[in-house]
């Protein structure tokens, strides 16, 4: 026999009735929305000038908005701005990024970024006013205690990293982002560094996949 769902899971019907635009006002928003998107740079500078939380806490709320598979939502966010902590986990994303130049990227990839000049020392981890780690659960736990299946969680928190740097290139223009996303062997993890952009007035954002450690 099949186990019912939770009675606590299930929802009743939410009305949705989204504004509809005449076509010229939706070419016009397209157009707006590209080119705000497309002054995204990626680039290495960062400044410790503070960020107010508020903007944390908001672009994180907006990122909770993405889809997931059965409205799982199989993501966390944990933001740090303890010196303390934030050099520890450069520590960790720094011994991580060694073995990948080392080891797992080969010579090809190594060769293909020696025109950025970038390798493993992670001094940015240090300046960043905050950093936002953004875990994937495989699974949740059920009222009963039970597992809970997340349906493609690693795609749906990568939508919603996707929504959290559109929120955040849309409400600020100096407003500086670095991503990242390290395989440790015991979970999935994204590192979002934010920060002020000294100098230029615009929003970055780097993006490096590590393989899954052997």
């Amino acid at each position: 026999m099949k186990e019912k769902p939770h009675t606590s899971l299930v929802t009743s019907h939410v009305p949705y009735s989204p504004p509809r635009y005449p076509v010229e006002a939706m070419v016009k928003r397209s157009q707006d929305f590209y080119s705000l998107m497309n002054q995204r740079r990626t680039v290495r500078f960062i400044s410790p000038e503070p960020v107010p939380r508020e903007v944390i806490d908001n672009v994180i709320h907006t990122a909770g908005t993405a889809p997931s598979g059965a409205h799982t939502e199989p993501w966390t966010f944990v933001v740090v701005s303890d010196p303390e902590t934030k050099h520890q986990i450069r520590l960790i994303v720094e011994e991580e990024e060694e073995v990948n130049y080392r080891q797992r990227m080969g010579d090809k990839w190594v060769n293909d970024l020696a025109r950025l000049k970038t390798n493993w020392i992670k001094e940015y981890l240090d300046v960043a006013p905050y950093l936002v780690l953004i875990f994937k659960q495989t699974y949740g736990i059920l009222p009963n205690e039970k597992k809970k299946t997340h349906y493609y969680n690693e795609i749906s928190v990568c939508i919603s990293c996707g929504i959290l740097l559109a929120a955040l290139q849309v409400i600020t223009s100096w407003l500086m982002y670095m991503i990242y996303s390290i395989y440790p062997s015991y979970m999935f993890l994204f590192l979002l560094f934010l920060c002020s952009f000294f100098n230029f007035h615009t929003s970055i954002s780097h993006w490096c996949n590590t393989e899954m450690p052997q």
